[in-house]
């Protein structure tokens, strides 16, 4: 399935309190680093770079120790939860939509300054992948490919000693 990629975002519903976001595997990544976004890009990059295959079985062990160096996060979508954690934005949902996973397509549901916005939708052109409003007072980031998501990490990672 093919997501359309929009990039439009109303920043006085950033302001509404965080709805009633459920995630049963919520876990707080506020102390993320860049450091730590740095090391799980290069882990993603080697992971899909190997020849990875989502839908294959035997590939689990990979996923598995992937997992462990990427705080639990799906690979694809793991770099940009972190990245964007490492700039101060607070992260409540992840997928990187692949067989078998909750949603269609990659997407990171965060929350975040309005001063972010414009370098974020700035960063969302870059690298191809969709930013707008989604649960109330939370963005989407999505894309119909995790490679995109992934681009968009390194871009914020590579923009991190500039600020934001």
């Amino acid at each position: 399935m093919s997501v359309a990629i929009k990039r439009t975002v109303d920043l006085k519903a950033l302001a509404m309190r965080v709805g009633d976001v459920t995630n049963v595997r919520y876990e707080d990544l506020s102390a993320a680093t860049w450091d730590d976004a740095r090391a799980v890009l290069q882990a993603e990059q080697e992971l899909l770079d190997s020849g990875f295959d989502p839908s294959d079985d035997d590939d689990g062990l990979a996923v598995s120790e992937f997992s462990e160096v990427a705080f639990g996060l799906d690979p694809g979508v793991a770099s940009s939860v972190l990245a964007l954690c490492a700039a101060g934005c607070r992260t409540y949902s992840s997928c990187n939509g692949w067989p078998g996973h909750d949603e269609d397509y990659a997407l990171v549901a965060f929350r975040c300054s309005p001063k972010l916005v414009p370098k974020l939708l700035d960063l969302a052109e870059i690298a191809a992948c969709g930013l707008e409003n989604g649960y109330p007072g939370l963005l989407l980031l999505y894309a119909n490919d995790v490679k995109d998501l992934m681009r968009f990490a390194g871009e914020l990672i590579s923009r991190s000693a500039k600020p934001v």
